[in-house]
């Protein structure tokens, strides 16, 4: 019997945002990228997502697959040097990301609460700015064959702006990136924005608009649910922090499935929800990896984590690519709609 394994595996990446955790999607890419087979179409990301799409989109332009690798390497390793090369104690993601730990109830909570940025940060310092500036080809990006759909949020609407690819700047990376407790909101053609993650973290629904692959690999930063009932003020601050921005990516999936499953729905043969709805998707999960870690961690590059998430999204890629690859082009492996019903109990520590 003939192999049905294709010949290309013709995928849609989608990244979501996560701080410093955003290292594990890096060592993820990284293993798919030596993939001979693999084509990558379209690229949706939010904040650390779009960092990470960004420098894949960069490198893959001027130097394919190895140059890809490389660019995400070196932008990781400009993340872990920090202050050392960019502006002293303010690390390029905590700049950009040291507001996760408003929600986690930190000393930074309670700065922010007192103060905005519009008034301890007046210069609008963002060293994101420079590690952008030094590490990615934004002409490349636009004039590249792998298309972008980058999130971030319109501070008047709330609504999601996504931009594409002849739209990307470094000043849409930084918006996408821009927690307001730490970051004045980043203007576009007159419009502010802030962080994706609060309205497409990352967006699904325009790989039916741009993508031409009907695959989709997304690759899960945080735990789209967790057992164990929170009760610190640090802990419940979390949790409410998980779940506002997890929310618009089960918002995405749970479109997904109600188009899917809602009978009778007769849909154009070219509408784009037809197009959503036979998405085949898969999913790479960091969540074994990143539960355990607090929320301040997001905001810490530390290098021994950077390397140790790095590690484990090579293997959480290669235990994907021997059990799912063959699947790529058939059939879905993600089981989304599982996760997207209440469960009948809740563990709850004692």
């Amino acid at each position: 019997m003939a192999s049905r394994k294709a010949k290309h595996m013709h995928l849609n990446i989608a990244l979501q945002g996560g701080g410093a955790h955003g290292a594990f999607t890096y060592g993820a890419l990284d293993r798919l990228l030596e993939t001979e087979t693999l084509v990558i179409d379209t690229v949706s990301g939010t904040s650390a997502g779009a960092v990470n799409a960004v420098a894949l989109a960069s490198g893959y332009a001027t130097g394919g697959a190895d140059g890809a690798r490389a660019s995400l390497e070196a932008i990781w390793a400009a993340i872990a040097d920090g202050g050392r090369t960019y502006g002293g104690s303010l690390n390029p993601f905590a700049a950009g990301l040291r507001g996760m730990e408003a929600f986690s109830g930190g000393s930074m909570a309670r700065f922010s609460a007192a103060f905005s940025p519009y008034e301890f940060n007046p210069l609008d310092i963002n060293p994101l700015r420079a590690v952008l500036s030094d590490h990615i080809d934004f002409d490349a990006v636009r004039s590249g064959e792998i298309n972008l759909a980058i999130a971030a949020t319109d501070v008047e609407t709330g609504i999601a702006r996504i931009f594409e690819k002849h739209e990307i700047t470094p000043e849409v990376i930084l918006a996408s990136a821009c927690l307001p407790a730490v970051s004045k909101a980043v203007e576009i053609d007159g419009r502010h924005y802030w962080d994706g993650g609060f309205s497409a973290n990352p967006d699904l629904l325009s790989f039916a608009r741009l993508g031409k692959t009907q695959d989709t690999l997304l690759i899960l930063i945080s735990p789209l649910s967790d057992p164990l009932l929170p009760r610190s003020p640090q802990e419940i601050a979390a949790a409410a922090a998980r779940m506002t921005f997890n929310q618009p990516l089960l918002r995405d999936l749970w479109l997904i499935d109600a188009v899917r499953t809602t009978k009778g729905l007769t849909l154009r043969p070219a509408s784009q929800l037809e197009r959503l709805a036979k998405q085949r998707f898969h999913v790479i999960d960091a969540g074994t990896h990143t539960s355990d870690l607090g929320p301040e961690t997001k905001m810490i590059p530390d290098r021994n984590m950077i390397d140790a998430l790095r590690n484990a999204g090579r293997e959480e890629a290669e235990a994907w690519l021997d059990e799912n690859a063959r699947h790529v082009g058939w059939q879905e492996t993600a089981d989304f709609p599982s996760r997207l019903r209440p469960a009948s109990k809740t563990k709850v520590d004692a």
